[in-house]
């Protein structure tokens, strides 16, 4: 059903756009669908940059950025990293503070 209104709407979507589409949809193919068409109208192309951008979501490198600077610097390094990637990529520390907190959380239980 995605597939065919990434057709119907005529949108450029690269193949990593589909999977942060689906990804951050969760199975909700409304929300997929809102997604998509904010998507289309602000960007050419959909790629996973554009889905990220338009959900106000953080990308997995800054999140990885982040959880890989809490590992090894000091906290206040670490915090400046996180001060960083909330000033150039999203306004709201607390969603990458916690995408972190689930990347190691489900990174220790092994999933």
């Amino acid at each position: 059903m995605l597939i065919y209104s990434f057709r119907f709407l005529r949108v450029k979507i690269t193949e990593d756009g589909k999977q942060a589409l689906l990804k951050l949809s969760k199975g909700d193919m409304r929300r997929a669908l809102n997604v998509l068409q904010a998507c289309h109208a602000a960007y050419d192309e959909v790629d996973e940059t554009a889905v990220y951008n338009c959900t106000g979501n953080p990308h997995p490198k800054d999140v990885e950025s982040v959880v890989q600077s809490m590992l090894r610097d000091e906290f206040g390094t670490s915090y400046e990293c996180e001060l960083d990637v909330e000033a150039n990529v999203i306004e709201n520390s607390t969603t990458v503070l916690t995408a972190a907190f689930f990347t190691r959380y489900h990174e220790a239980q092994g999933r």
